[in-house]
């Protein structure tokens, strides 16, 4: 079962060895153009569970060099890369490997549409080996707004510019986020935003480009 994360098909070879160590290791490689990828949510696996006395390791190489699709309720992009899943007893899976943004689009909660994607996201063992570069675009009030997201994946830096220069990075926080230019002390304006958007590089951004010496949101959003 995927558990709804996704749907599609392809071509596996997996080979299973051990006793009170099972070994799980092989090949799965999607078939190009028909496998979908539907959830970035962190669900439980269940493959341990069928005999806590053994421990399981897993190894599995998934190459996808002709292309897949993610596809939630805000992102529809295709990829191609190739990446390799590990996993030893209850640890959480490890993932390495090269994943390439060919296109796509993606919308945040406040009805933004960013497009034209494009980029890598190169992962590591060690998570702050890991780094990603993102592009893309949006449109506010007929300006072209080039987005660059970039660093690590736990902690990304977000970037906007306008290329006409209409507007400044403190101005198009607000935009995207409250409808206007102008940065808002409405607590309620303020939960909204975060509960939508992109929490952490909101409070740098907003604490280095504004008077406020500290920034911080609470919310249980």
């Amino acid at each position: 079962s995927s558990y709804n994360l996704f749907y599609g098909s392809g071509f596996a070879n997996v080979y299973i060895t051990g006793r009170d160590t099972v070994l799980i290791n092989g090949q799965f490689h999607p078939t190009p153009n028909e496998f979908t990828i539907t959830s970035l949510t962190d669900e439980t696996f269940y493959g341990a569970e069928i005999n806590n006395n053994n421990l399981y390791m897993y190894n599995i190489h998934v190459p996808f060099e002709d292309g897949i699709q993610l596809k939630t309720e805000n992102i529809n992009v295709l990829l191609d890369g190739d990446v390799t899943i590990s996993k030893s007893g209850s640890q959480n899976f490890i993932y390495s490997g090269k994943i390439n943004i060919i296109d796509g689009k993606f919308y945040d909660n406040q009805g933004n549409m960013y497009e034209d994607m494009s980029g890598n996201i190169f992962l590591s063992p060690d998570e702050n080996a890991s780094h990603l570069d993102i592009h893309s675009i949006t449109t506010i009030n007929t300006s072209i707004i080039d987005v660059s997201i970039l660093g690590n994946p736990n902690n990304p830096v977000t970037h906007f510019n306008d290329n006409e220069g209409r507007y400044n990075q403190t101005e198009l926080l607000s935009m995207l986020a409250f409808g206007n230019k102008e940065i808002t002390n409405d607590p309620s304006q303020i939960q909204d935003f975060i509960t939508n958007y992109f929490e952490n590089q909101v409070e740098r951004n907003i604490s280095h480009n504004t008077p406020l010496d500290e920034f911080q949101f609470s919310t249980s959003g």
